[in-house]
């Protein structure tokens, strides 16, 4: 390694820790200043457009925090624009502080540490080379285009979407317990695992990765799920556009990734997948699964009677059975089958489902969290068998990657 590559890399590990810690700072101040800034007087709001800080902390959130982990995403996986995005990132923190210090003046010596930091992010940014080491794709056109562009767009929309529920209490004030404390464990999720893992997967699709391209993929897989859930079984709140907005860039998203990857099929090598098994996990939990909602849906209408589930949630049907039943049952079954029969054209999909499997379980695992940590009943049984699931489905996942890596050309 050169005197010059090995400064750049260095340079690259000092950039990335500090877009890290402002990063960390904007996010979390973000969420304390949202759920309400305990102990922070709101005097120096007077004569301010801001009542509270609630709005100034979803900017400080979204825009600045959002501009400073994709920096960070960017400069991680050597994009050819990561130069510029730090720039524009850090200059994104020092607007942030000039203009608060015009509209509440000096209150913290974290101002000026953080200006500070943001000037040192500048100098070490122009010192990298204007293009990176690394070469990317072509330009995206057709489906692909419209794929990334989508994904790009849901994802800050989850982060506001997820931001907002986690810090601010009255998201969820009108739902029954136990969906609140649901919709906050998956928000959590959403906001500490799904939108950093679809940022990375646009960002390396973008340069032509195929499993940068199936992460994306996942991940919108989930975000659907989810916000089926979110626009249909959770009552109406100042967040209700935001969940159709994320709900359809999400569906298109994921159409139109399935269409780009569709029109230029790659051939894919058998040595390694675990077919057999793919396939049979995929059966399995489709059969476990229908198994366990009719035994919740049918004993009821025998009887005459409203599943205790939606009893409790004060909601006409339980989307969950409607969706896995209708939807996502029959498609893990008919994958599941077409693996055991070593069909290459249904990898794509499987790497889908094993991602959004993979996902929904750790989001289904931390809502059972935050029911008992609100102290609403949790099924532990179901809990023990989403653990199990999720753990097998994490380990299938691991073994798929390698496979693909080794089998499948870039996108």
């Amino acid at each position: 390694m050169s005197p010059r590559s090995r400064q750049i890399r260095q340079i690259r590990h000092v950039l990335l820790a500090l877009l890290a810690f402002l990063g960390l700072n904007a996010l979390g101040g973000g969420l304390y200043g949202m759920a309400g800034a305990q102990g922070v007087p709101t005097a120096p709001l007077a004569g301010s457009p801001f009542a509270s800080y609630f709005v100034p902390s979803l900017i400080l959130f979204t825009v600045v925090g959002g501009a400073l982990v994709l920096a960070a995403i960017a400069l991680w996986v050597d994009h050819a624009q990561a130069r510029r995005v730090v720039l524009a990132a850090s200059a994104v923190v020092l607007g942030w502080i000039a203009v608060q210090l015009l509209i509440v003046g000096f209150i913290s010596w974290l101002q000026p540490v953080v200006a500070a930091l943001g000037v040192v992010v500048i100098i070490l940014a122009a010192r990298l080379p204007r293009e990176a080491p690394r070469q990317t794709g072509a330009r995206p056109t057709g489906a692909r285009a419209w794929f990334l562009g989508l994904a790009t767009l849901a994802a800050p929309l989850l982060a506001i979407a997820a931001g907002v529920g986690v810090a601010w209490p009255g998201t969820y004030q009108r739902d029954a317990a136990s969906i609140a404390a649901q919709a906050v464990g998956q928000d959590w999720v959403t906001l500490v695992l799904a939108v950093p893992l679809l940022l990375v997967g646009v960002v390396t699709a973008w340069r032509g990765s195929t499993l940068g391209h199936l992460l994306a993929l996942g991940v919108l897989g989930y975000v659907v799920y989810g916000y089926l859930l979110y626009a249909f079984g959770v009552r109406h709140n100042e967040l209700f556009l935001c969940y159709v907005a994320i709900l359809g860039a999400s569906v298109w998203g994921l159409v139109a990734g399935l269409i780009a990857l569709a029109a230029r099929p790659q051939p894919v090598a058998s040595v390694g997948l675990a077919w057999r098994w793919m396939g049979g996990f995929f059966v399995g939990i489709a059969l476990v699964f229908v198994a366990l909602w009719l035994s919740q849906i049918i004993p009821p209408l025998v009887r005459g009677e409203t599943p205790a589930a939606v009893r409790e949630w004060g909601t006409p049907t339980n989307g969950v059975h409607v969706i896995d039943l209708a939807l996502v049952l029959p498609l893990l079954a008919w994958a599941g089958a077409r693996l055991w029969r070593r069909d290459p054209a249904v990898v794509p999909i499987a790497g889908v489902l094993l991602f959004k499997i993979v996902t929904l379980g750790i989001a289904i695992l931390a809502m059972g969290v935050a029911q008992l940590a609100r102290g609403t009943t949790v099924d532990l049984g179901l809990m023990g068998i989403f653990v199990a699931l999720t753990g097998l489905a994490l380990a299938t996942l691991v073994q798929y990657v390698r496979a693909v890596r080794r089998s499948l050309r870039p996108v």
